[in-house]
């Protein structure tokens, strides 16, 4: 089944002529009118009401290390860092991109093996299935990070390429 979306999507990225791929960020290929506009809207309420999720884990990450500071303040400086970062990042839907490569292959494809060998030994269970589904996770995360990262790799040469100040 994961062989089949992911096939599927790529054959959405990826179309037979340059002209017919989608761009990265699929809300850019919408035309206009109120039904997209509605869902341009939709997925920025989305993206505003996901804020929290990296925003809590961060703040208190901060605040474990400053114990007596304000969560209000730190919390603030931590969203005014990653606005910052991401305005900062031309091509930041690309690093986004190669963290959640690393991230999603990782977390579905070589964690679940491993916790799983470590719990057959541990019980006195048969490895040899694991090890193979470990290798081949690790093995997918090799490439798939590769692949994300030569892509993201170029695409920031490219967005760098005419600023002068950026290498200096």
């Amino acid at each position: 089944a994961y062989v089949i979306v992911g096939a599927g999507v790529a054959r959405l990225y990826d179309g037979p002529a340059p002209d017919d791929s989608v761009p990265g960020n699929v809300l850019d290929a919408l035309p206009m009118g109120v039904t997209p506009t509605l869902v341009r809207l939709a997925m920025a309420a989305a993206c505003v009401a996901s804020i929290p999720i990296g925003l809590v884990g961060c703040g208190e990450i901060v605040e474990a290390r400053i114990p007596r500071c304000r969560r209000l303040v730190v919390r603030g400086l931590v969203a005014v860092a990653a606005a910052l970062v991401a305005y900062a990042m031309p091509a930041f839907a690309l690093v986004v991109g190669l963290v959640g490569a690393v991230a999603v292959c990782t977390l579905s494809f070589a964690l679940p093996p491993l916790v799983h060998l470590l719990l057959a030994k541990r019980n006195g269970l048969p490895v040899a299935e694991d090890a193979v589904l470990l290798i081949a996770g690790v093995l997918l995360v090799v490439v798939t990070t590769t692949l994300t990262a030569r892509t993201t790799a170029a695409a920031l040469a490219e967005a760098y390429a005419d600023d002068d100040d950026f290498l200096s």
